[in-house]
């Protein structure tokens, strides 16, 4: 699709929320209910309910089996991993990373470069 054509796309009406409901997690509201979410996005219980069963379903929310609340789920975790590439940390780390591995007598995971002569 060319980019002036993405412009006028039309939103799927049904994809919108979907893809709305698990942005609207954060550190601050880890757990939502099914009311919260319906009053937050304008649209009825029952079509959260429908969002967060699909949602669900596909792993990337959870229900919290005590609260009946939702959180965010595994498969997001996994999605998330795959995205691009991953941030390594800034070499000022490297000291801290080394005396916590010799803590944790863990072996590094990174990759050694071998140094040339």
């Amino acid at each position: 699709m060319r980019a002036r054509d993405r412009g006028r796309a039309q939103i799927l009406q049904s994809l919108d929320p979907a893809l709305r409901v698990p942005g609207s997690f954060s550190g601050e509201r880890r757990e939502r209910g099914v009311t919260e979410l319906a009053r937050v996005f304008g649209v009825s219980k029952t079509t959260i309910y429908r969002l967060l069963a699909n949602l669900e379903g596909h792993r990337y929310v959870t229900q919290n089996p005590v609260t009946s609340r939702y959180c965010l789920g595994a498969r997001l975790g996994q999605v998330t991993c795959t995205a691009g590439p991953q941030p390594h940390p800034p070499a000022e780390a490297d000291p801290y990373m080394e005396e916590l591995r010799e803590r944790t007598k863990e072996l590094d995971p990174r990759p050694r470069v071998r140094e040339r002569s």
